[in-house]
């Protein structure tokens, strides 16, 4: 077939891309937050190796793994993973809450390291909390989730 010259032009013809927002300083700190958090729970189990059970193991295992995913899914940009983050520090939160609420002493009874290594947890992972929901970190989440739906068109 031979070409005519009142075809069509060949080149492709879009929308510009939008430019993927800059990751804010809050997120990345949270992430750093996240992932600190999930090794402290990793070597926590290696150093009490001689005071840990079986379920204490498998308890710390899926901890550090769930807080890894969330770390690397929250860096990624996604929304949910910082929900699911909110649902689990909540639960985590409450039953600690109620533990020392209902028996003190079981808490007093663990070695000090134990004792530290909980509270650091603990502000570890408050101080990730805090900082996805700063203006900033809120902002960007609402703009990466826009991007990755303008994406999937």
């Amino acid at each position: 077939m031979s070409e005519t010259p009142y075809a069509p032009p060949g080149a492709k013809v879009a929308d510009p891309e939008a430019p993927r927002p800059v990751r804010p300083i809050s997120v990345y700190r949270a992430v750093v937050c996240l992932w600190v958090s999930a090794a402290v729970a990793i070597v926590s189990l290696i150093l009490h190796a001689k005071i840990v059970t079986t379920a204490d193991v498998v308890i710390a295992c899926i901890s550090a793994a769930l807080l890894a995913l969330v770390a690397a899914k929250v860096g990624a940009g996604r929304r949910w993973a910082r929900w699911l983050f909110v649902a689990v520090w909540i639960l985590g939160s409450f039953s600690g809450m109620v533990m020392l609420a209902l028996a003190p002493q079981a808490f007093l009874a663990l070695p000090s390291t134990v004792q530290a290594i909980g509270v650091l947890q603990f502000a570890l992972q408050t101080g990730a909390l805090v900082l996805l929901f700063t203006r900033p970190s809120r902002e960007w989440f609402s703009a990466s989730d826009a991007a990755s739906i303008a994406d999937a068109r």
